[in-house]
Parts: structure tokens; sequence; C-alpha cells
């Protein structure tokens, strides 16, 4: 058993979830830039991503955890959704 889980009762999985969070673009491909439609990034944005998203900050809209990923597709697909 892991001694924070002895020691706490519970495990602080906080920085680590971040770190290893699974993230999603749903945007359009930006191949000038490395970007590609349901691209997925683990553990922080490349820079590449970083980059576009100070030129166009909406970006960042469409880059949402995977679990929820088909909600934004829902909404993508949506006709007169703003996404």
């Amino acid at each position: 058993m892991d001694e924070e889980v002895m020691q706490t009762g519970t495990k602080n999985t906080e920085p680590e979830e971040k770190e290893n969070m699974h993230v999603i673009y749903c945007g359009p491909n930006i191949p000038s830039k490395g970007i590609f439609t349901y691209q997925v990034y683990i553990g922080g944005l490349p820079y590449n991503v970083k980059e576009m998203i100070a030129i166009v900050p909406e970006i960042e809209k469409l880059i949402v955890p995977v679990r929820e990923a088909d909600e934004m597709r829902a909404k993508i697909a949506k006709k007169g959704s703003i996404l």
C-alpha cells in the first residue's frame, strides 16, 4: 500500500492528474502548425499549440478533456453553434 494512503487514508493525486491530463483538440486542422483535429495531448500542451493560442485565443476553447470530447463534437455539429 502507498505510504501516503497509509498516513492520510486517501491519496492526493491532484498534481499527478494535472501532469497526466489527457486533452483533445476538436478544431480544424492547422497543418502549418502541426495541429490536427482530435489530436490528444498528455501532460500539457506543446509549444506549437501554445504559440497558436497566443495568436488565436479562441483555439483554447476547442481543447477539452478527452472525457468531454463527445459532448464537444455534438456542440460543433449543431447547426448555428458558435463552435
